[in-house]
């Protein structure tokens, strides 16, 4: 919309909208919660995989969500050498030797398996960082 005052034609700034995750890069291990239009209605899922889809689908049913998000507070095992979870997710982390970490951001932490204490054994979905979206 713009604006015209005393001659000058102003507009509005620009707003930038806020990152979505990355579906794509949610493990197929990783629980979430997915609904349509009834959020009365949700229901605890676990993806494909890492495929292709803007809406991921369940393995359990050939519906197509509307709605999806990341449990939080469930403890998850960490399987694998790679990062289970997409950037913009804060998780808080439990290493081998049963130390833990406050909540940051899944690209701030080394998620491959060495054979050392501070191998991350385990995590908890706490939320997304300040700035984005499911």
């Amino acid at each position: 919309m713009k604006v015209i005052i005393d001659g000058v034609e102003y507009a509005p700034k620009e707003q930038k909208e806020a990152p979505q995750i990355d579906w794509e890069k949610v493990a197929r291990h990783v629980p979430v919660r997915v609904w349509n239009d009834n959020a009365d209605d949700k229901r605890i899922r676990f993806l494909r995989g890492r495929e292709s889809a803007y809406v991921p689908q369940p393995i359990s049913s050939e519906n197509v969500w509307k709605h999806v998000d990341l449990l939080t507070d469930l403890w998850v095992p960490h399987i694998g050498d790679e990062c289970p979870l997409p950037d913009g997710v804060m998780v808080e982390p439990v290493m081998r030797d049963g130390g833990t970490m406050k909540s940051r951001r899944v690209k701030s932490l080394r998620w491959g398996i060495a054979g050392i204490d501070g191998d991350i054994i385990r995590f908890r979905v706490m939320g997304l960082a300040p700035g984005w979206r499911w």
